[in-house]
């Protein structure tokens, strides 16, 4: 059972436990907390919520101990108050970094599957194709693959990247996001001219090789 909270809660709501005090205000309140002295014992609902990497957790119960402060996890009923809640700890903290481990594998490989079948794993697709929500299929959305011959159109007239932008731009051509049109976009549709070109073999050709 978990003992009633006083004092300061530190928390990190939306945030991966993964993530190390850097990047969880939360966390690193609570360890300021801990190296002014202003800690007697650290509470948190699971280990998981403290940390997902085993080195992190082994690093920050160091310091609690050698600070004299007791760690409780509610969820896993322990305190490292005593040997065997130690023990225990480190045993949790292994299982939670394995948990997080085999959740990346799964991640990758089903991106990796999405890839072999359908032609990509995830994010934005190129201007001039759209996937319907719900469905893996890539089909060429009519009205960007006109823009995107456009520009293709003009860069072998010899027109500059810069110059294709501002064209878009003054004729009110939005981007892919509805934002400006730079060199640097301009470039990023030039650069993906081999999978217009249809040599994707999972999705149409839009230009002409």
């Amino acid at each position: 059972m978990c003992p009633e909270l006083v004092g300061d809660i530190y928390r990190d709501e939306g945030i991966s436990g993964t993530l190390g005090p850097e990047k969880r205000p939360g966390l690193a309140g609570l360890l300021a907390a801990v190296d002014a002295g202003a800690v007697q014992a650290v509470i948190v609902l699971d280990l998981s919520r403290l940390a997902r990497s085993v080195k992190l957790v082994t690093s920050m119960i160091e310091s609690f101990d050698q600070a004299g402060i007791s760690f409780v996890s509610c969820k896993e009923n322990f305190d490292t108050s005593t040997a065997m809640g130690r023990a225990m700890l480190g045993i949790v903290a292994v299982f939670g970094q394995l948990e997080r481990d085999l959740t990346s594998e799964r991640t990758i490989a089903a991106l990796g599957e999405r890839d072999k079948q359908h032609g990509y794993k995830s994010g934005r697709i190129p201007l001039g194709y759209v996937r319907q929500p719900g469905q893996e299929v890539i089909e060429v959305d009519g009205q960007a693959a006109t823009l995107v011959r456009q520009i293709f159109a003009r860069r072998a007239a010899g027109a500059s990247m810069q110059t294709i932008a501002d064209e878009l731009n003054s004729a009110g051509a939005a981007g892919r996001f509805g934002g400006t049109w730079y060199r640097s976009t301009v470039k990023i549709v030039l650069d993906n001219a081999p999978t217009y070109q249809g040599q994707h073999r999972h999705w149409p050709p839009l230009l002409a090789k």
